[in-house]
């Protein structure tokens, strides 16, 4: 029997600001807990706040609630539910591990490791580290930043090379499974990933790796004396060479087992994701590693999260850190985080692979700028021209299932300022595609497409056309697949690029 595969979910801590009346345990377990019910959902991440902001129990909001003056504290939502949650005997963080547990799940507090939005320094709610140390954000001492540009979307974020910092973020990480009954701590280097001055990040990389050790010191101790089952999750960008540019040596820290778990890159470019370079550093120590999936991005539906996941588990993952799905309904949870869960089930399902774009990764507010900064440029748009040696483009698209008789594979390739009168010739691992089997459509064409927070995911339309096959293995082959598109003709005095914007394979068995 095949291993149920590992599902960890983040909640990104919600219900404490969308909850109107005075949120009690009963409306935790009604409303987030008994949600995963019968899902296979192995453990649930849950946002705690950033390394400057909390969001649960722990001293410094206790101290603030107390302080706080009454009228405040009723204008803020977020802070009236942590007090109810005090009052009634516990907090936010000890009632959901205490729910958790009775439900079954491994619970793990989710610490953001850094913040990139842009408050005011001297506005209520703001840590007393960035209110009281400018000098210890990234962009300080003040300079004169260019708007717009990654220097100046980045500069709000604490600066891990002051060794102030990262004292006190590792305190805050270590009363996470030291003061609370929870399964042990997750660090989320996705939330927002840039940690040091851009131009000194690589450089500095050894600091973090020092905090690491510290922390998993410590985290060992804890686990001797009590006799839990303590786990450190790292969350980082999708290569080891992301990691190390932004100052994460993730490849050390999995070697020497800093850390027991790691999920591969935040779900921004899933069929991306270097996830075989880590599975492979991993072989030898106990350190599991996992896909990622986000469904405000890319994965916004069914077919396409099968076909990442499928991918994911075909690189050697062995399970998926599952982001912003926390929204999604109960039944929904049951049958898709069960289907995750299940390989054999998961094979059969109907998949579409949809290669990531570069558009929706460039920053269009301020947090962004620090995942432009993480995250690897990707295949999509490819500019076509003319070719001089009757070579073309060539993308790569991975493919985890294996092709059956009764398999049906349809790719779809989506251009901009395609006409009828352009020539394209589609080439699939050196076997040409006969133009005969083509379908061809012209016109306006659609895609969903990431815009800017809170719109998120919203449909972008093109001019231009869609060239279709449909395709058995071979040409297809599990594994990757070379699509080359070579320029045969161009519609005559035609002065706009021919620009490829989308490439899909559906599957259907």
């Amino acid at each position: 029997m095949t291993a149920a595969k590992r599902i960890i979910l983040n909640d990104d801590g919600w219900i404490l600001s969308a909850i109107t009346t005075p949120l009690d345990a009963k409306t935790i377990k009604e409303r987030m807990i008994d949600t995963y019910t019968d899902s296979n959902l192995h453990t649930l991440s849950w946002c705690v706040g950033d390394s400057s902001q909390s969001s649960y129990e722990s001293d410094e909001v206790l101290a603030e609630i107390k302080e706080i003056s009454p009228r405040w504290l009723n204008q803020n939502r977020k802070m009236v539910n942590i007090k109810r949650l005090v009052d009634e005997g516990d907090g936010p963080l000890t009632t959901i591990t205490r729910l958790g547990h009775q439900a079954g799940l491994r619970v793990l507090p989710s610490l953001r490791m850094n913040s990139h939005y842009d408050p005011s320094l001297n506005s209520r709610g703001v840590a007393p580290i960035r209110r009281d140390h400018p000098e210890y954000l990234i962009g300080y001492p003040e300079t004169e930043f260019i708007t717009n540009t990654l220097h100046w979307g980045v500069r709000t974020g604490l600066n891990y090379a002051r060794p102030e910092v990262r004292k006190h973020v590792a305190s805050l990480i270590i009363d996470l499974f030291e003061s609370f009954d929870t399964d042990g701590v997750e660090l989320d280097f996705m939330r927002h990933p840039t940690f040091f001055k851009i131009e000194e990040a690589y450089s500095s990389r050894h600091l973090m790796t020092d905090m690491m050790r510290y922390v998993r010191q410590r985290m060992n101790e804890v686990k001797a004396a009590s006799n839990r089952d303590l786990e450190l999750l790292v969350r980082v960008p999708p290569a080891f060479a992301d990691s190390e540019r932004i100052g994460l040596d993730v490849e050390t820290w999995i070697r020497e087992s800093i850390v027991d778990t790691v999920a591969v890159g935040g779900g921004f470019i899933p069929l991306h994701s270097s996830i075989r370079e880590f599975v492979e550093t991993a072989k030898g120590t106990d350190v599991q590693i996992l896909g990622s999936l986000e469904s405000l991005r890319l994965a916004v539906d069914d077919e396409s999260n099968y076909a990442n996941a499928a991918r994911a588990y075909a690189e050697g993952a062995s399970g998926l850190y599952m982001f912003n799905y926390w929204h999604k309904s109960a039944d929904w949870k049951r049958r898709v985080l069960n289907t995750l869960a299940d390989s054999k089930s998961l094979a059969s399902t109907k998949k579409r692979y949809q290669l990531e774009f570069n558009e929706r990764l460039a920053p269009n507010d301020l947090h962004s700028y620090s995942f432009r900064h993480a995250i690897p440029w990707v295949q999509l748009p490819v500019l076509l021209g003319d070719s001089l040696t009757n070579k073309g483009a060539v993308i790569k698209l991975a493919l985890a299932d294996e092709g059956e008789e009764e398999t049906r594979f349809t790719l779809k390739l989506s251009f901009e300022n395609l006409t009828p009168e352009d020539e394209i010739e589609v080439v699939i691992n050196a076997i040409p595609l006969p133009s005969v089997d083509q379908q061809r459509t012209f016109g306006k064409w659609q895609r969903d497409e990431w815009t800017e927070f809170p719109k998120r995911v919203a449909t972008s339309e093109y001019e231009g056309g869609v060239i279709q096959y449909s395709l058995n293995q071979p040409p297809l082959k599990q594994g990757t697949n070379l699509i080359e598109l070579i320029t045969i003709a161009r519609t005559v005095m035609q002065n706009k690029s021919l620009i490829l914007r989308d490439v899909e394979l559906a599957v259907e068995h």
